[in-house]
């Protein structure tokens, strides 16, 4: 049963809402409220003066005002949620907003917490938008700004006018939300003090190409303020940081942070779990190992353990890490602790075990290639089987005597092993053009005749990685490829094809190139070469008469070189 009946409730809470406006409206606000609810969706009006006079003279605007109140046997909500009839909802939408209150009484004290929210045409519309049952009558409204002496209540008053001013019905219906807009630049009304926007939402605006104001069907209510400030953390000697942030949220509580998550609270200090890259967190650790003594560090805890010893044990893992992305060639920039999984630590292992591995051909057995994944990178590997289980090798060990051979003809062939990679397989982060290279010309002897189409073909595949990534190593191999088989391979497969690598690197061919193209396709009949050309020169129906010439399967294949890729690209 309540302490309070309902008329009693409505007395103690406009007598709140009465106080609090005196002290915080500047002597420039007066309310007034209706009794017994004689007007229908609103209970009054809050008056705003331009001076402390208070005539009519001065009179800068009046805000209608809905006020709620009930008793709670506690004050502890940071938001309420409280049910609104849709009906009047839109009576506040079509009066262009009010100003929405809550008083929670405590009972028998009659101490209070006032909460408010504006109920502008863009709230309202956004509310209106989230009703899915058709004859919903009521719908909860999320209250969460809280009334209190610390409120320049007169400002936040002014800030509802003046967004009140630029919420025209038309304008808001019509409006789109910012994920639809994507503007290059979003603008805010009434922000004078940074730490203003917990008392109230704030409304973003665009402008149209008449450069006027208007309104995103967007609100956004800032739970926190981040503030970042410049000074250098030095230690002896050395520079860890050269800023801090200080956080403040809607409650008022203040803290600092610096460095991967040190967080300092009153006179407390913690390391929080990494949300920074490897490099940032090692500066972190090694900033607390050197800033605080070991018996000061084992004073300290966390997750019930010993400081000291978790710190130890993190920079290990982060060692082994930065090893592990040095040796693969892996971006230690992009490379973030907090997205390591399972999965990832069980690979950083074994690619941390994997420089000391080499294929033993009196063992190993069964060899296949795996592509290792860490996070978003890969590494390209060898897996063998052998009598202790299985082990993984870096196939671009540059110390690796691995070949492969085949029988043609009788004739025994020895290939490079990175002869039979593809683009995808190409596409990892250990790979080396070096490498490659040495590996072809360490077998340059054997049969260069039988085995210059092969390496063709990773030229090929080499192009087509480059497609994806634009890494220029990739080309540089296609065009090193090209230029040592360029006796053995056909004048119009090299020029073609180096032809297509210049297209990549400058957009363009230069005069020479397209006098040799032209030089080909006047006297060749191969119709692969044509449609090639004709792509490479632009030459849009030239192109089309050759493709129409193959046959399904051709087409296919066709299509699988890279030279198709440049065909939407530079064909007009």
């Amino acid at each position: 049963m309540s302490y309070f009946d309902a008329k009693e409730i409505e007395i103690i809470s406009k007598e709140k809402i009465g106080s609090m406006i005196r002290k915080t409206g500047k002597h420039k606000m007066d309310q007034q409220i209706n009794e017994n609810d004689k007007e229908p969706s609103w209970d009054g009006y809050i008056m705003l003066y331009s001076d402390e006079k208070k005539n009519k003279k001065s009179i800068i605007c009046r805000i209608p005002i809905q006020l709620k109140g009930k008793e709670v046997k506690k004050l502890d909500n940071k938001f309420i949620s409280f049910p609104i009839e849709i009906c009047d909802l839109n009576n506040y939408f079509n009066d262009g907003g009010i100003i929405f209150f809550v008083v929670e009484v405590l009972a028998p004290s009659e101490e209070a917490r006032i909460f408010y929210k504006f109920l502008l045409p863009r709230d309202i519309q956004l509310i209106k938008d989230e009703i899915k049952k058709e004859g919903q009558k009521t719908v909860n409204v999320k209250i969460d700004c809280i009334l209190n002496e610390k409120v320049d209540f007169f400002k936040v008053c002014e800030k509802f006018k003046i967004e009140r001013d630029h919420q025209s019905i038309a304008q808001v219906k019509n409006a789109l939300p910012l994920e639809e807009i994507r503007p290059s630049k979003i603008e805010f009304l009434s922000v004078d003090d940074k730490f203003d926007i917990f008392n109230s939402p704030l409304y973003p605006y665009v402008r149209d190409e008449y450069n006027h104001l208007i309104p995103v069907r967007d609100v956004i209510e800032p739970t926190q303020i981040i503030i970042e400030r410049y000074s250098d953390f030095i230690v002896k000697g050395k520079k860890y940081f050269n800023s801090y942030k200080e956080h403040r949220d809607r409650e008022g509580e203040r803290y600092y942070s610096f460095g991967d998550r040190i967080v300092v609270k009153g006179e407390s200090i913690t390391l929080e779990p990494s949300m920074g890259t490897v490099i940032e967190r090692l500066n972190t650790i090694d900033f607390f190992v050197n800033t605080f003594s070991k018996e000061d560090l084992n004073k300290l805890e966390i997750n019930n353990k010993k400081a000291g010893d978790i710190l130890t044990e993190e920079k290990s893992i982060i060692n082994r890490v930065i090893h592990v992305c040095n040796k693969y060639k892996i971006d230690l920039n992009k490379f973030y602790i907090k997205n390591l999984s399972k999965a990832d630590y069980y690979f950083l292992e074994v690619l941390y075990d994997m420089e000391n591995n080499a294929f033993d051909f009196t063992t190993d057995s069964n060899p296949t290639l795996v592509k290792i994944p860490i996070q978003d990178n890969v590494v390209l590997a060898l897996k063998v089987k052998n009598d202790k289980g299985e082990k993984y090798i870096d196939y671009y060990d540059s110390n690796s005597k691995l070949i492969l051979i085949s029988e043609y003809e009788d004739i025994k062939l020895m290939y490079s092993r990175f002869v039979i990679l593809n683009s995808d397989l190409l596409l990892c982060c250990n790979f080396d053009k070096d490498t490659i290279i040495k590996s072809i010309k360490s077998l340059d002897y054997n049969n260069r005749n039988n085995v210059a189409d092969s390496y063709l073909l990773l030229a090929l595949e080499s192009i087509k990685a480059w497609d994806k990534i634009h890494n220029k190593e990739y080309l540089d191999l296609a065009n090193f490829i090209l230029e040592w088989y360029e006796d053995i391979l056909s004048y119009e497969i090299v020029k073609i094809n180096k032809a297509q690598i210049e297209m990549r690197l400058n957009t363009k061919l230069s005069f020479d190139t397209m006098k040799e193209l032209y030089n080909i396709l006047n006297s060749t009949t191969d119709e692969s070469c044509k449609a090639a050309i004709n792509i490479l020169i632009g030459n849009k129906e030239g192109f089309k008469t050759c493709f129409d010439k193959f046959s399904h399967d051709e087409k296919e294949r066709f299509s699988n070189f890279p030279i198709y890729n440049l065909y939407e690209d530079n064909v007009e």
